[in-house]
This record gives C-alpha cells, sequence and structure tokens, in this order.
C-alpha cells in the first residue's frame, strides 16, 4: 500500500529523554489518550481489571509510586466515572483535533519510538496541549469519587468541549495568563472557572474565586475580562 502524502512528507521531532518529570507526566497522558480507545468494547469486569492495572502503571512511570485512591470506591460507581471519564476525556481531545490537526505541513512528535502525532492524528502543537485535555476529565473524575455534585456536572463538562472558549481558557493557560489551584493546589479546568462565576456582590474574578478556597497563581487583568465575557455568555444560556 502506497503510503499518505502525511506519511511521505511530514517534518518530524524526535523526544529522545523521558527524564523530565513534565515529559513523563505527558507521556502517561498520551498513553491514556490511547488507553481510552477501547473503552466501548470492554465488558464491565475487563474494564476493571485493565483500568486498575493500567492506572496503577501511569501512576508508577509518572510519580514513581502507585495510587489507591479507588480502594474505598464500589464497583459500579467505579465503573461509571471510568466510562464517563474516558467519553471526557477522548471529546476534548476531538476539540483539539478540530483546531490543531495533523497536517502535511505540521510538525510531529516522537517520543521513543511512538510517533504520537500520527497515533493521535494531532500536530506538534496539539500534542502539546494534551495535558489541558488530560487534566480536564482527570479532575472531574477523582472529584466525582466521592462528590455527587460534581458527579452530575459531567454532561455539561462533556458539552463544554465543543464550545469554542474551551479552547480560548485553555491558551491562557498556556500563555501564563491564567491559574487557578484549589484547596489541594490542583490546577482547575476551563469548566470550573466559569460555571456560576457571579462577581455581583464580588470586587473582581479574584475575590470571587478565593472566596471558594481557591488559590490564584496568575490572573491578568485582560485575562479578567476574557474570563468574565466567556462565563456571562456561558451562563446566560445554560
Amino acid at each position: 500500500m502506497k503510503p499518505s502524502a502525511i506519511e511521505q512528507h511530514h517534518p518530524e521531532v524526535e523526544v529522545k529523554s523521558c527524564n523530565d518529570e513534565l515529559l513523563r507526566f505527558l507521556t502517561a497522558d498520551l498513553r491514556a489518550a490511547v488507553w481510552i480507545k477501547k473503552v466501548p468494547k470492554l465488558n464491565d469486569q475487563e474494564l476493571i481489571t485493565s483500568f486498575i492495572d493500567f492506572h496503577q502503571y501511569l501512576m508508577f512511570i509518572s510519580t514513581g509510586n502507585k495510587n489507591k485512591i479507588f480502594k474505598d470506591v464500589s464497583r459500579d460507581h467505579l465503573i461509571s466515572i471510568v466510562r464517563k471519564w474516558a467519553e471526557l476525556y477522548n471529546a476534548a481531545i476531538d476539540s483539539l483535533r478540530k483546531i490543531y490537526p495533523r497536517t502535511p505541513s505540521s510538525i510531529d512528535i516522537q517520543i521513543g519510538s511512538t510517533n504520537w502525532s500520527k497515533t493521535l492524528e494531532l500536530s506538534a502543537e496539539g500534542i502539546s496541549k494534551i495535558p489541558h485535555a488530560s487534566r480536564y476529565a482527570e479532575s472531574w473524575a477523582e472529584r466525582s469519587i466521592h462528590c455527587p455534585i460534581i458527579f452530575d456536572t459531567w454532561y455539561e463538562r462533556l458539552e463544554f468541549t465543543k464550545n469554542e472558549s474551551f479552547i480560548i481558557l485553555n491558551n491562557l493557560f498556556d500563555d501564563d495568563q491564567l491559574c487557578v489551584f484549589d484547596h489541594r493546589m490542583n490546577a482547575l479546568p476551563s469548566f470550573d472557572l466559569i460555571k456560576d462565576l457571579d462577581v455581583t456582590n464580588f470586587s473582581s474574578i479574584q475575590h470571587f474565586y478565593e472566596s471558594k478556597g481557591w488559590h490564584v497563581k496568575r490572573l491578568e487583568p485582560f485575562t479578567s475580562k476574557i474570563v468574565l465575557n466567556i462565563a456571562e455568555d456561558y451562563n446566560s444560556r445554560n
């Protein structure tokens, strides 16, 4: 079979070292992006077995430790969370493909022997934004374990990935213009930063965030206007 034009003429950047912490986390996110493709084909028992093994593997290659976060979670609840997490992560990646597709003129990213751009059909720039997509789904899943309110926001979060504001806010993260942490010092994803945002009784967006116990690391003045406009538009329609 004759190779496609993309395979024939594609420029490629190879990343040879995985010692850097950020690169280890990126590799874990990329492997998860591949793993979620098989979720719809697995029955519940296969899903549980495969996910627990895979999650432990990801924790080990990214942090060197094994995480027991799911040990007290009921089987049915875990199955539901994993299936919804996979769908949410996949939707977030799909939104990136629309903006950063792999094309004949785009650059590929290769780590070790894997060409991740080819595997995920994303340009190098799209691959660099995978951590946002991963955190978007992961944040929902982790908090949903013990919080029914967060769990019930899944569909709304899924729909938000189809909104151009999802990409705009993620770009603000990349440009270091927006960064907000929750009380556990985990970076909050875009949906949380605009959902029900109301500064009527606050002097600024920052004070609104701080009233929730969040820590604002970076919020440029111009960025505040963008976030507020997005929030007002989104919340008026939902």
